[in-house]
């Protein structure tokens, strides 16, 4: 019998995951035999109870699991797992991991999503011989050059880290979609006779029209909708300076016009604190934009939010810049 607690596997969320996923009562227990029967394990079904793992200690019990999706816990460690040697798809998005130790033997890996947690190395991956789905969204993360082997990989998403560069994709001639928007990209490989790109994502970096001009697949820059937005969404501007009134501490419920600059060319929102729109302006070529005619009264005491945002026409969706909050003043 494997018991919950620290002779066995005692993160409480991580025991009632594996007592679900072989239909048991939350009040039960298992065998190591039990266990080394389940091939897949996922969180989804211990939604109901709020908990969260926080360790994986004891996990290795589960010696034939293929199959992960510990998604939105609050793991910090997945050193735990270098013993389950047969795993093929790992899902620990949304969590607090800070290091990969432990990835580097699990080589059967396929699909692997580490997004929005705190890595800032991709160590240990280059070992992922077989990887050929990953994504790392949302790190902080500034090279990928543990990748740059992996000749397996179609699809790769690193949207929304510190990256300045990618040349490690030009090694890569399988892959087919690759993310990067929401970086500091200012140079890249040279993809002009890459064929296989089905999806290309650079918008929110610092590619200039020349870098583009001379580098991009020669089908992209063909293509004017994503060749026009891929250039406009460069060196977005993350802020929203007020200078009307002169800091937006001042604020009152008398204020009727709220002036400042933000980036060129984007929508202004102004939100109460449900997050319904108040008043929405565009800012000019140069960023600056005015909201007029304000009855801010009714808002008194409450906190207001003005955000920025950029719409990308070739996929539909908008890229937040920024969203600054303040209370208006009685």
């Amino acid at each position: 019998m494997i018991p919950n607690d620290e002779t066995g596997i005692p993160d409480k969320a991580l025991y009632l995951t594996i007592l679900r996923e072989m239909e048991k009562n939350d009040d039960e227990t298992f065998t190591e035999k039990e266990a080394a029967e389940i091939t897949q394990l996922d969180t989804y079904y211990i939604k109901d109870t709020k908990l969260k793992i926080r360790s994986l200690k004891g996990i290795e019990k589960l010696k034939n699991l293929s199959g992960i999706d510990f998604s939105n816990n609050q793991i910090t460690s997945i050193s735990e797992l270098k013993t389950l040697r047969g795993l093929r798809d790992l899902d620990v998005s949304q969590n607090q991991i800070t290091s990969l130790s432990g990835i580097e033997r699990l080589v059967k890996i396929d699909c692997l999503d580490v997004a929005m947690n705190k890595l800032k190395s991709l160590s240990g991956v280059e070992h992922l011989r077989k990887l050929a789905m990953f994504y790392a969204d949302a790190n902080q993360l500034t090279s990928i050059r543990q990748i740059k082997h992996l000749v397996n990989l179609e699809y790769v998403s690193v949207m929304g880290n510190k990256l300045t560069s990618v040349n490690e994709i030009k090694n890569l001639p399988g892959l087919q979609y690759f993310m990067a928007d929401g970086n500091r990209i200012t140079k890249l490989p040279n993809l002009s006779k890459h064929t296989n790109f089905v999806n290309l994502e650079l918008k929110n970096n610092r590619l200039n029209k020349k870098e583009l001009d001379k580098k991009a697949p020669i089908a992209f820059r063909n293509n004017n909708t994503w060749y026009q937005n891929t250039l406009r969404l460069q060196k977005l501007v993350k802020t929203i300076n007020i200078m009307k009134p002169s800091s937006i501490d001042k604020i009152t419920k008398k204020t009727k016009k709220i002036a400042g600059k933000a980036n060129k060319n984007a929508t202004i929102v102004l939100r109460d604190p449900s997050r319904k729109r108040i008043q929405t302006v565009k800012s000019d070529s140069k960023g600056y934009f005015t909201l007029k005619n304000l009855e801010l009264k009714k808002w008194a005491g409450k906190t207001l939010s003005l955000e920025s945002f950029v719409v990308d026409k070739d996929l539909s969706r908008h890229h937040t810049l920024k969203v600054v909050k303040f209370t208006v003043r009685k």
